[in-house]
């Protein structure tokens, strides 16, 4: 019944309603992929009705959205290096951490690899919405690379 409040899943009860959604949106493209995503199954994954998505996101765009924006946030800390990593030091380190990083976040991988394989798509542009922050995030990884390697900024 619309407007009736539901009870939020025991697995996402230590989160916000904000966090449990992109939770739950996260895990559901790690199993059904970007196009199987729907706001009425994200919504009964969580526990809240369909509506109250539109309360924290602009529709299931808005959902995807953050859901970029918040990995290239995680990677970018995490490719945060102790100062004292250099050369074949540093590039095994980032590796590593990109690995594990990428290795937990299966929902994640499914929707970059998407975006990209369908970066001219007419019928979801979830990349070229989106290629703004992911280019920053590509540019902040460089520097990265550039810092621990020694290389200088690219002309």
């Amino acid at each position: 019944m619309a407007g009736r409040p539901r009870q939020i899943s025991e697995e996402y009860e230590s989160l916000t309603t904000r966090d449990a959604i992109l939770q739950a949106a996260e895990e559901l493209a790690g199993s059904v992929g970007p196009s199987g995503m729907k706001i009425r199954e994200i919504a009964r994954r969580v526990g809240i009705e369909p509506a109250s998505i539109y309360n924290h996101f602009k529709g299931l765009g808005g959902v995807l959205t953050a859901l970029i924006r918040e990995s290239l946030t995680d990677e970018y800390e995490l490719l945060n290096l102790p100062g004292n990593l250099e050369g074949e030091d540093a590039i095994r380190e980032l590796n590593r951490l990109s690995t594990h990083y990428l290795a937990a976040k299966k929902g994640i991988v499914s929707l970059s690899l998407n975006d990209f394989a369908e970066a001219n798509s007419p019928s979801r542009n979830a990349f070229n919405q989106n290629e703004t922050d992911i280019v920053r995030g590509l540019d902040l990884e460089s520097e990265i690379y550039r810092t621990h390697l020694g290389f200088h900024a690219l002309d």
